[in-house]
């Protein structure tokens, strides 16, 4: 049996019985689900079913995460957007940064609603000299440090939980995610929202906008913010990070209406 970190557990946030509507909720590489909950919680409270799920080798340790592969990571997502879809017959699926490159990744594969990708990557950062160098460099050192923190909100900083180094074999297989990931794009059909801060610190807009010039959506959505860095589901503007996804998926889901007034009676597991 796992033993969770803190803020490793999936969560499952029921909405309204009988609504159709279900959201995927996928966080980030060396991230929790916990990072992906005030989102789930927004969205719960307007009548969604979510789910946000664990993905292989996160939550737990980083040892855990160094045996692990980006196909393992997208199975974790594939297997709970498949039991969602007994559930819910659409189905939004949304991620954080890696997170948000498996949306699209399973956007160009799976039957789902629409796709909405969160301070989303499309390769590793060029700037990094030791990513030049991963392929032996990963036999030199196992981890590496994290950059210096872009968050605006200090408090949401101190509750925000994940792992405190990367992991350099997992580094490249994130590097193998998001090249599948530019080559799936095109194939990408459904309805679309990027979100990206200007000011994020880890993932440069240009990224964003090269998602949305590669994606083969007729219905697709830029939206870049300010003050906020790369975390946008628990930075200082979360709270309209949240209410642009819901208002998106309104638009694009007749079955959506009505249902935000429905106010926080989510339950939750």
């Amino acid at each position: 049996m796992l033993t969770y970190a803190s803020g490793g557990a999936p969560f499952v946030l029921a909405g309204k019985p009988g609504n159709p509507i279900g959201c995927l909720l996928i966080h980030g590489f060396t991230g929790m689900p916990q990072e992906m909950r005030p989102l789930g919680e927004h969205l719960a409270a307007q009548g969604c079913g979510v789910v946000g799920v664990r993905l292989a080798g996160h939550g737990t340790t980083i040892e855990d995460l160094e045996r692990t592969t980006w196909q393992d990571w997208v199975a974790s997502a594939r297997e709970a957007l498949q039991e969602m879809r007994q559930r819910h017959p659409q189905v939004f699926v949304m991620g954080l940064s890696m997170g948000g490159a498996i949306s699209f990744y399973l956007a160009a594969q799976e039957p789902v609603a629409g796709v909405v990708g969160l301070s989303t990557p499309v390769r590793l950062p060029q700037a990094d000299w030791r990513l030049r160098y991963l392929r032996w460099l990963k036999y030199l050192r196992r981890h590496v440090d994290k950059g210096e923190s872009d968050w605006w909100d200090q408090e949401a900083a101190a509750r925000h939980v994940s792992y405190s180094q990367y992991p350099l074999r997992g580094v490249e297989q994130l590097a193998r995610l998001l090249a599948r990931l530019r080559e799936s794009l095109p194939q990408v059909r459904v309805p679309a929202l990027i979100i990206h801060s200007r000011h994020d610190g880890v993932v440069p807009v240009a990224h964003a906008q090269e998602i949305y010039q590669r994606l083969g959506s007729a219905d697709k959505e830029l939206l870049l913010i300010e003050g906020s860095g790369h975390v946008v589901t628990e930075d200082a503007r979360r709270e309209e990070v949240a209410a642009s996804v819901w208002r998106w998926v309104q638009r694009r889901s007749p079955s959506a209406v009505g249902t935000h007034e429905l106010g926080a009676e989510a339950s939750r597991a």
